[in-house]
């Protein structure tokens, strides 16, 4: 969406200096964006007795090494996982920053609907 409103822009105003910026910095989103869709559109869910896996993660997450785990079901499923101590990032292209939770959103793996309310009611379970 950025780089198509830098394409847009960079027509409308017509200067030669702000086009060529312009058409640089939708390179660049366009680059941003391409390599994620590509990552991430073939990512699956893997869920074993101890950890949960998600292909787009560095690592699974091991459940020993949680304090607890909270799910809510507001936007979408949420699942928020709650470390013991603090880690490096799961995702692989995240800023390097230390975090004791890492939140996973079921939607964007899981496209039917009666699948994410399944996977909503195991992990219901899992915590009560």
């Amino acid at each position: 969406m950025i780089a198509i409103a830098c394409l847009v822009l960079a027509y409308v105003v017509g200067e030669w200096w702000f086009v060529t910026d312009m058409i640089v910095l939708a390179l660049i989103f366009g680059g941003f964006a391409a390599r994620i869709w590509i990552t991430k559109r073939n990512a699956r869910i893997i869920l074993n007795a101890d950890s949960f896996h998600y292909t787009y993660w560095r690592e699974p997450i091991l459940f020993k090494n949680l304090t607890h785990l909270s799910i809510t079901n507001h936007n979408g499923v949420r699942l928020m996982f709650h470390f013991k101590e603090a880690r490096e990032p799961l995702v692989r292209y995240s800023l390097p920053f230390k975090r004791k939770t890492v939140g996973f959103l079921l939607r964007d793996v899981v496209q039917k609907q009666e699948l994410v309310d399944k996977t909503f009611c195991y992990f219901q379970r899992q915590i009560d």
